[in-house]
């Protein structure tokens, strides 16, 4: 019977000290004087350390080392947390919080890889980790390779030194104009000229010298041909010289296409004989794309033929062709890099909102472009001027007084680059565009 009751009140005390750790003071005032009754001895003045799970506590002896504190064993439960405290008989039991161990909440679950053993770590040896290879996924799943960082170049020093040449005044950086492999005599460079009649025969060469000497006259230094027909070489040629003229050549592309231009080439070797002293440029085509004669491609190689042909006879001046600015434009990268200089036919007249005595301006501007078209090549205007007669283009007007009015215009503002054209009014060619 006395064992029934001792286990029934064992196991109601037991109850009552798991019912919270805000009983474990009359727990253990209860044990304590349970042992004070039974040795009949007062309380010892020694320490005891205890927790909120059940057992006995534990008696440690003063001395001057401080108190052990039991290490804390794992929790049972989500909701299981511990207090550690020291107390003394001698005063009032008083809790104090330990200031290395805290009041431990549990976290949220959170799956953790299973720590290995204390001994197994402590016995590994120390290992230099810049040393190890990189694990591999396929054979090691514990780990995740880090992708690679992007090597980013480190950016040289600029050296510096004190032998740096010194800056170029900025009015010598900017690009020079090409220097001109023609030479030209002031507002007064080169004439157009064409050894036909009004009805379309050959002049005579009584003729041809008359009109050359005009020209020397009105103090121009060059003629241009548009072919060898008609004696041109010859008469011409020999005129120019009696005047003290030079000499603008020309390879004419007709309907008849390249193939019935190359016997020029032929002619005009043969005229000069080795002796190209009066001879200032050679021209290959005069709006030969723009009449559809033949295709810029074929052009290009025609030009690099006739130079071979020409340099092998011994001429060292520039080869050319002349075509309107847009065709010049459009086919720069065929022509440009086969031409000595660059030349275009810029007619102000044509340009509708372009005035008389506004002639010279719009030339040099359409000059300054061609130098845009063809980078590095000097440039010349093989054909300019304005109608005597015909019908209106806009602000365009032909007449005699307009015609004076643009030709000095040219004259003044880009006379040295320009070809005028022409001598006397064509008149064995049929009208074009506005009866011009």
């Amino acid at each position: 019977m006395r064992t029934i009751l001792q286990a029934t009140f064992a196991s109601a005390l037991l109850a009552y000290a798991a019912a919270g750790p805000h009983f474990h003071y009359a727990h253990e005032k209860f044990h304590a004087g349970r042992r004070n009754r039974e040795s009949n001895t007062p309380e010892c003045g020694c320490t005891t350390t205890y927790t909120t799970y059940y057992g006995e506590p534990t008696l440690i002896q003063p001395g001057p080392q401080a108190p052990f504190v039991l290490p804390r064993p794992p929790p049972t439960s989500a909701s299981s947390f511990t207090w550690s405290t020291s107390v003394a008989s001698s005063s009032p039991l008083a809790y104090v919080a330990p200031k290395s161990t805290p009041i431990h909440l549990d976290p949220p679950k959170v799956a953790m890889p299973a720590a290995k053993p204390l001994e197994e770590t402590a016995s590994r040896p120390v290992e230099n980790v810049a040393l190890r290879p990189a694990p591999k996924l396929a054979t090691n799943p514990d780990y995740v390779q880090a992708p690679k960082p992007s090597v980013i170049p480190t950016p040289q020093p600029v050296l510096k030194s004190n032998h740096l040449p010194a800056p170029k005044p900025l009015d010598q950086q900017k690009p020079q104009p090409p220097k001109p492999l023609v030479s030209t005599s002031g507002s007064h460079w080169c004439m157009t000229y064409s050894p036909y009649n009004a009805d379309g025969t050959c002049k005579s060469s009584s003729s041809v010298a008359s009109d050359v000497t005009a020209i020397a006259a009105k103090g121009f230094s060059s003629i241009r041909l548009y072919s060898t027909d008609c004696s041109g070489l010859q008469n011409v040629g020999n005129a120019a010289k009696a005047n003290g003229l030079m000499l603008v050549l020309g390879v004419f592309i007709s309907h008849s296409g390249i193939a019935g231009a190359t016997a020029q080439l032929e002619e005009i070797t043969s005229w000069a004989a080795g002796s190209w002293g009066g001879v200032q440029m050679i021209v290959v085509g005069n709006e030969a794309i723009f009449n559809g004669y033949c295709t810029a491609s074929a052009l290009a190689d025609f030009i690099s033929s006739a130079k071979s042909i020409f340099t092998k006879a011994g001429y060292t001046g520039p080869v050319t062709t002349t075509e309107p600015l847009n065709i010049m434009s459009e086919n720069a990268h065929l022509l440009c890099h086969i031409l000595d200089v660059a030349a275009a036919n810029i007619h102000p007249f044509f340009n509708a909102a372009i005035t008389a005595d506004g002639a010279g301006e719009f030339v040099a501007k359409e000059l300054a472009l061609l130098e845009s078209i063809c980078p590095g090549l000097a440039v010349y205007n093989l054909e300019t001027g304005w109608p005597s007669a015909g019908l209106p283009n806009g602000a365009a007007i032909p007449g005699p007084t307009e015609q004076a009015a643009a030709i000095e215009s040219i004259k003044k503002i880009a006379g040295e680059k320009c070809a005028f054209f022409s001598f006397v009014d064509d008149l064995w060619k049929s009208k074009g565009e506005f009866g011009v």
